[in-house]
């Protein structure tokens, strides 16, 4: 089965999406909720549902990366990282940074990944950060979600395409059958070609779904799926992305 969410605590519709965006007939009857509970990071059974995690691979220009779980010792720095994408006011329907207790409750709750260079000295840099967990509750918990930031002095290497291909891998080996993207804001041309060249479907268009910095108008989001049943069951990530 797939992993089960921990119980969230019901909060007001956060940020940019929130004051125009209704469901089920009330305004904001659903949020990005954000928990005081800070979860364990990755438990070792997540990490012993993936055997292709860790993955080496390069980003564009050659350089050695690799992807591989988040630890604890690295919410600080990937805290941090969040709030300057949130700042940025463009990507994410969050309008105020969350502090690092906050971060970890909302982004560790279940699989937590992230992406790093290699250094021949043995250090790392952290390039990019993804997460894997259900996007519904209960009969529908097989359906998962992603969330992905590339830090912005490495945007241009193709690390949200690595990131991509190794969501699709991790979400297929933690038995999610259906990974759905609610949010894909469609100013956000460089995300939607990660996406398209991926092989996820457009499967629809949100509205006026963003109250988005800099834009004088409200700003649409596209919803992408990907049937995760087509990939099969490699213990390695490939190369190049699967064949739809």
């Amino acid at each position: 089965r797939a992993p089960t969410t921990p119980q969230l605590e019901r909060a007001r519709p956060l940020g940019r999406c929130a004051a125009h965006w209704a469901h089920a007939g009330r305004v904001g009857s659903m949020s990005y909720a954000v928990s005081s509970h800070r979860p364990e990071v990755n438990s070792l059974n997540i990490r012993e549902s993936c055997p292709c995690i860790p993955w080496r691979c390069e980003l564009r220009d050659g350089t050695a990366a690799v992807v591989t779980w988040m630890e604890e010792r690295d919410v600080p720095e990937a805290a941090a990282a969040f709030a300057k994408v949130v700042a940025d006011g463009l990507y994410w329907p969050f309008e105020e940074p969350l502090d690092e207790a906050a971060f970890a409750s909302y982004w560790c709750q279940n699989a937590s990944l992230v992406l790093r260079v290699e250094e021949g000295t043995g250090a790392s840099e952290m390039v990019g950060m993804f997460y894997v967990k259900p996007n519904y509750p209960g009969r529908c918990a097989h359906v998962c979600n992603g969330g992905f930031v590339t830090v912005p002095a490495h945007r241009g290497r193709g690390a949200a395409s690595l990131m991509g291909r190794a969501f699709l891998y991790v979400a297929r080996q933690l038995n999610y059958k259906t990974s759905v993207f609610n949010l894909v804001f469609a100013n956000n041309t460089a995300s939607m070609r990660v996406w398209d060249g991926l092989g996820f479907t457009r499967a629809g268009v949100i509205p006026r779904a963003g109250r988005l910095e800099g834009c004088a108008k409200l700003v649409d989001a596209i919803v992408y799926t990907y049937d995760l049943t087509t990939l099969p069951l490699h213990a390695a990530i490939p190369a190049a992305p699967a064949p739809r």
